[in-house]
């Protein structure tokens, strides 16, 4: 009996000794610090990216661990930072940008307790079509039922901007769908809209899934029309490329304009944490594009393209050490 004893002691010794160095590559005796990233709604773009940002840290830094948390999204994000319960948070820069400073939605409310780390990446504008249409450019699109997406997504503010740029009136030029994101890509494939507009990484599933039965194009955003747009986005959005063959039926490289998606924290976050988090981001970036294909239009040069907000100085001093910076 003793000797079974003995047996499961040393067993149990053994796990203890074990779990003790499982500690991820946290260093023996260091503290590791736990960040939580505000995302959006689980499944979703914004937790994808997350997700995929954490996996990167936790197996590169030793003193840093990040989770994904689901959350009611990008405007909610705000409250979370302010309140501590998230340490990173994503927004489109185009928000962004306009919360800090007080502007449009935000007039009276701005939010100047944010500080910038970098943009994460890149969400395309994808309006999307049915291959068999012949809807080709935004012309095409007059009086043709174009879904905007629900009143209250960030989506349907962008696609009301992009009608007031081309020179329609959503009352009077468009039949306006308000379906959420989730549901469009079905919407197009039923037959219950001619065009959807999305802000989405590329591609986008629900995508992919209609143009696997029924082929589908991509209006493009180019020319004036982009430029005039991306001035109404108070240049807080980039020129990007769909490349070709993205979706079934999509034949050609499609110009359009993008979101960069900027990370953020508390202006009292510890700058050593912000400078390990920025560092062990951009020192693995590629693993990042591995893990996430969506991500791979993301530059060093794209770092801080367009991002208005005062950056936090653990980011800042990461950039500098890289030239970024000056």
């Amino acid at each position: 009996m003793k000797k079974y004893l003995m047996l499961v002691v040393g067993l149990l010794l053994l796990l203890v000794g074990c779990s003790s160095e499982s500690g991820g590559n946290a260093e023996e005796g260091e503290d590791v610090t736990q960040w939580a990233m505000g995302t959006s709604s689980s499944g979703s773009s914004p937790y994808v990216l997350g997700s995929a940002i954490s996996n990167v840290i936790n197996e590169n830094s030793d003193t840093l661990n990040l989770s994904a948390q689901v959350t009611g999204g990008y405007e909610e994000n705000f409250s979370l930072i302010e309140s501590g319960n998230v340490e990173v948070a994503q927004q489109n820069l185009y928000q962004y940008n306009l919360a800090y400073f007080g502007k449009e939605v935000y007039k009276g409310e701005a939010k100047e307790n944010i500080r910038s780390l970098f943009n994460a990446s890149l969400m395309p504008v994808q309006i999307a079509v049915l291959d068999e249409s012949n809807i080709k450019s935004f012309e095409d699109l007059k009086e043709k039922r174009f879904n905007m997406g629900a009143p209250r997504q960030a989506t349907h503010n962008i696609a009301s901007i992009y009608l007031d740029t081309i020179g329609f009136s959503k009352e009077e030029d468009i039949v306006a769908g308000v379906q959420s994101t989730g549901d469009a890509a079905a919407a197009l494939r039923d037959d219950q809209q001619d065009a959807v507009f999305l802000l989405s990484n590329v591609p986008h599933s629900g995508l992919i899934e209609t143009a696997s039965t029924k082929p589908i194009d991509l209006v493009p955003i180019e020319g004036e029309v982009a430029d005039k747009f991306i001035a109404n986005l108070n240049n807080s959005v980039v020129k990007t490329t769909i490349p070709a063959d993205t979706y079934e039926g999509q034949t050609e490289d499609i110009e359009t304009v993008a979101f960069p998606i900027v990370l953020y924290v508390d202006e009292s976050a510890s700058e050593e944490e912000v400078y390990e988090f920025t560092k062990t981001f951009w020192e693995n970036l590629e693993r990042l594009h591995e893990a996430l294909p969506a991500t791979k239009s993301l530059t060093q040069e794209l770092a801080t393209e367009g991002v208005q907000v005062p950056f936090h100085p653990g980011a800042e001093r990461y950039f500098k050490e890289i030239g970024v910076m000056e």
